[in-house]
């Protein structure tokens, strides 16, 4: 780890880099140095006199014996520098809950007999969210077709945040993945019964399709039935990773409460 004295010694665009390096090291691993250092770091911020006001105060607040909070004071003053500096996060970027990585093995997964598959998704980027989102839900087997990206594209990786390891993803046509799973494929796409009050099965497909097209009448001719998510506002899509979540969270919670009751007000 690079010396303060060497740091401040850094061209000024090279020390300030440096700096949101090191502060995202610190928060990401959660190894942090020396209070002394974590001080000196900090100082040398706030001796910086082209930096924002907002940049040497967030430092100085870094630097303070009551700050209670050293992991969210880093991670704050890393966000004011990035944004000095015209660094936009990526969603790869942005640092999960503490904990939220190492939960056990042994926590239920009602989703676990569910699986996913991708008709022509075309976004590497779309890829990686819908998998670290199927890893969320305890979902591990994904088809993909033969047009979707890699999952090795440097962005779907990305995306991914670390949970490509724990999808098993297949490769190859949609009817191949059904009948290997031996379980109802249920297409999300417009124009089926509300996703938040379908009784879902225990053990099932979820298709999701092309992020322009949807699914292709071949694969609405495979589906059981169709679901959608229920949308009053003036727009009327969604980025697919996003109503991928908000389906699994749906099936979810079906599994866990039961389907909802009819006559209830």
């Amino acid at each position: 780890m690079i010396t303060i004295r060497k740091l401040a010694t850094l061209p000024v665009a090279t020390r300030r880099r440096k700096i949101v390096r090191l502060l995202e090291s610190f928060v990401r691993d959660q190894r942090w140095p020396a209070r002394s250092y974590l001080d000196g770091l900090a100082a040398v911020l706030e001796a910086d006199a082209e930096l924002p006001q907002s940049v040497r105060e967030a430092a100085a607040a870094l630097r303070s014996k009551e700050q209670a909070d050293t992991r969210r004071a880093a991670n704050h003053l890393r966000h004011l520098l990035m944004r000095h500096l015209g660094i936009t996060p990526g969603d790869w970027d942005l640092i999960p809950p503490a904990g939220v990585e190492g939960r056990p093995a042994a926590v239920e997964r009602p989703l676990v007999n569910v699986a996913l598959y991708l008709e022509s998704i075309r976004s590497p980027f779309n890829l990686g969210s819908i998998v670290r989102t199927a890893a969320a839900f305890g979902i591990t087997r994904l088809g993909i077709s033969e047009d979707s990206p890699s999952l090795e594209h440097p962005r779907a990786r990305r995306s991914a945040m670390g949970t490509a390891d724990l999808v098993q993803v297949r490769r190859g046509p949609l009817d191949e993945f059904a009948r290997s799973s031996g379980a109802p494929c249920l297409a999300l796409e417009l124009g089926g019964r509300s996703c938040f009050e379908y009784p879902y099965p225990r053990r099932g497909i979820l298709m999701l399709g092309s992020e322009e097209l949807g699914l292709s009448p071949q694969a609405l001719a495979l589906a059981e039935d169709t679901i959608s998510i229920p949308m009053p506002g003036p727009k009327a899509s969604l980025n697919v990773g996003v109503a991928c979540g908000i389906a699994l969270a749906a099936w979810q919670n079906s599994l866990v409460t039961g389907p909802p009751d009819p006559g209830a007000p």
